[in-house]
């Protein structure tokens, strides 16, 4: 009975072992991970930010040409309003 016991403690320690190796690797696998996600996700998130700040950079010199050619184009509907008052149209 004793060399039984012997063996059933043999095999279970040798099963401990491998699942030791196994948590091991595991382990150093999403170490590893963890590193990839703090160094990438930082430099992402500046990426977007700095791609935003262009972007609204750019949207804004576009709004303001346009707020310039539609002050252009009042100002020449205006004046085509005045210099055709006296002239009749003909088409």
């Amino acid at each position: 009975m004793s060399g039984r016991i012997s063996d059933l403690l043999e095999t279970i320690y040798a099963e401990l072992q491998e699942i030791k190796e196994i948590i091991k690797e595991n382990s150093d696998d999403i170490s590893k991970l963890r590193a990839k996600i703090d160094n990438g996700i930082p430099k992402n998130v500046d990426t977007l930010f700095e791609t935003r700040e262009i972007t609204n950079n750019r949207l804004e010199q576009i709004e303001n040409k346009i707020d310039k050619l539609s002050m252009k184009v009042e100002r020449h509907a205006v004046k085509i309003q005045v210099s055709g008052k006296g002239k009749k149209k003909t088409f």
